[in-house]
């Protein structure tokens, strides 16, 4: 019923590397600190089908062009089964091809984007598939309209000035118009992508740009409980997890219990 991979990469990152190693953390604290059962929803991680698929073979020193290729065939094969996708990166770069294959399959999909960071730039240091690009990329896909980005509180003027041009929805800081955009999104297509850095970085320090401010881990989860009212969530990724940067481990334990309410929240009804 639901495909989880990962995407070991961090080629583009502009701050701190590490991120490509966020897929082997993540399995590994999965494996030996998470409960299956759900206390905040009363529901059972092993009463889903999820098949692990593993990584999807790219090179850290290539650029995002190989790269982007190798994890678009990957997905390609995937959604033959007609399943839905999590993912594990990997800096955000890695996002577009998930969600550029789930495009393919659903053309009129929407984004919804968890982030510190607003991330719609052409390019960045000459690199039009950075981290710092990737809405920019499902923007020029999907086309206007059909972006909602919260918890944002970095970036350009000329990249908030988007939202203001109907590019793209921006709630600086905070998530408290969810509610609104999941009534809105209730029968679309909709793929969510979310960056840790997102939250409070007292909270989630592992990450490779981390940013002053941000969201609880309460919020977050109250958002995607709306979010989940959603029919068809098709795909959910969870990126610039890094944990080398943060030697208490408390940041990849974060994104496991993360990522068993995102998949009980919306997989399992």
């Amino acid at each position: 019923e639901v495909v989880l991979f990962g995407i070991p990469y961090d080629k583009t990152a502009s701050f701190q590397k590490g991120t490509v190693e966020g897929p082997q953390q993540f399995r590994e604290k999965m494996e030996f600190s998470a409960e299956t059962w759900s206390p905040y929803q009363n529901k059972e991680l092993l009463d889903l089908k999820i098949y692990d698929a593993g990584d999807v073979k790219v090179d850290n020193n290539q650029g995002p062009s190989q790269m982007n290729d190798a994890v678009e065939e990957f997905t390609d094969q995937i959604l033959k089964h007609n399943v839905k996708t999590i993912m594990i990166g990997g800096e955000h770069s890695v996002s577009y091809p998930v969600f550029k294959s789930h495009f393919k399959k659903n053309p009129d999909l929407h984004l919804v984007h968890f982030d510190a960071h607003t991330d719609l730039r052409d390019e960045f240091y000459g690199e039009p598939f950075s981290h710092a690009c990737i809405v920019k990329k499902c923007i020029d896909l999907t086309g206007p309209g059909k972006t909602f980005q919260f918890g944002i509180r970095s970036g350009s003027k000329e990249e908030f000035e988007l939202h203001d041009q109907g590019v793209t929805y921006i709630e600086k800081s905070r998530v408290t118009t969810v509610p609104t955009i999941a009534k809105k999104l209730i029968d679309k297509p909709v793929y969510i992508t979310i960056d840790i850095d997102v939250l409070d970085p007292s909270i989630a320090p592992g990450t490779g740009t981390p940013e002053a401010g941000g969201i609880s881990y309460e919020e977050l989860i109250d958002a995607l409980k709306h979010l989940s009212q959603i029919k068809n969530v098709v795909g959910i990724d969870l990126v610039e997890l890094s944990p080398k940067v943060d030697p208490t481990n408390r940041t990849t334990a974060l994104a496991v219990k993360l990522m068993r309410e995102i998949i009980l929240m919306f997989y399992k009804k």
